[in-house]
């Protein structure tokens, strides 16, 4: 159930104005630095848009300046809503807390624990884990699941399985990800430390496998329709894409635009690149979902008042 949020002016819902003139000022003074390239801030109270403005640049080539209603790459904020959903599938009795992931995912049934990498012989040199990776454990970080991009001890091991962790380059499916994922070590025994890892990845293939819909799938229909939130996805409706906001890093004194019109599609299993249609299967847990400031601000009301 979709939730509507009004904008009204600061007084009415309950902010001070010259206290909000201090957020245009840090803001501004970010892009007036080259800190940032712009942004996008809102603030709500009891169900009240008071503040919500654009910042600086959306595209740094034209000029172009940032819109109310740009669409961002989400990232690891995708993570929250991964969650919910499979908690939807807890409210139904799928699993528990206590449940072993191998019950669900057979591949992680024997899990190894990192002890070094072998520089000379380029392998893993690992010990059985002692505890099983458990549901609980997932939604903790305390799996010991690993991102191999973010890993040190043992980075190249880890970059060698091939598993991705960021941006699907369209190779395999979220099956076989996250069956190279089960095939590298684990970097503590589950429930012994806290990794952040590829952990929401793990619950995107759990959905898949107890509900039986491909993930993306079950995001839209349980998730995105029954909250109105049209222009979230995996991949970016054609018509929306000169709303998306590049992904921008700096380097060397200067920003460097990625993925600037990457990932734009029409249909559910097609991406745009280069004028030809590429079939793309990978819907990761976590990584790049599309949408607006509000969507994602109206999909965390929803949620804290019980609404999916």
């Amino acid at each position: 159930m979709a939730v509507t949020l009004e904008e009204a002016k600061p007084s009415v819902a309950g902010f001070i104005s010259d206290r909000l003139d201090r957020i245009d000022r840090l803001i501004q003074g970010c892009v007036d630095r080259q800190e940032i390239p712009g942004a996008v801030a809102i603030l709500l109270k009891d169900g009240q848009i008071g503040y919500y403005r654009a910042f600086g640049w959306a595209d740094l080539d034209t000029k172009k300046p940032m819109e109310k209603d740009a669409l961002f790459r989400v990232a690891s904020m995708s993570k929250l809503i991964t969650t919910v959903a499979t908690l939807q599938i807890y409210e139904k009795g799928h699993y528990d807390m206590g449940t072993p992931l191998a019950d669900v995912l057979p591949e992680f049934a024997e899990p190894e624990v990192f002890v070094s990498w072998d520089e000379e012989k380029q392998v893993f040199v690992t010990e059985p884990a002692k505890q099983k990776i458990r549901m609980k454990h997932l939604f903790t970080h305390t799996s010991g699941i690993v991102y191999p991009v973010f890993t040190n001890a043992g980075r190249d091991g880890y970059l060698k399985a091939g598993i991705t962790d960021a941006c699907p380059d369209g190779t395999m499916d979220l099956a076989e990800n996250i069956q190279r994922l089960a095939g590298v070590p684990l970097a503590h025994e589950p429930g012994e430390g806290y990794t952040y890892g590829m952990n929401m990845d793990v619950l995107g293939r759990v959905i898949e496998v107890v509900d039986g819909r491909p993930f993306a799938r079950y995001m839209r229909e349980e998730i995105f329709q029954p909250l109105g939130m049209t222009d979230t996805g995996f991949l970016c409706r054609k018509k929306r894409e000169n709303g998306l906001y590049p992904f921008i890093l700096p380097w060397m004194g200067n920003w460097l635009a990625l993925m600037k019109r990457s990932l734009l599609s029409v249909y559910p299993t097609t991406i745009w690149s280069g004028g030809r249609r590429i079939q793309i299967k990978l819907r990761l847990g976590e990584p790049v979902l599309f949408q607006p400031l509000t969507t994602m601000l109206n999909f965390s009301r929803c949620w804290s008042i019980k609404e999916i």
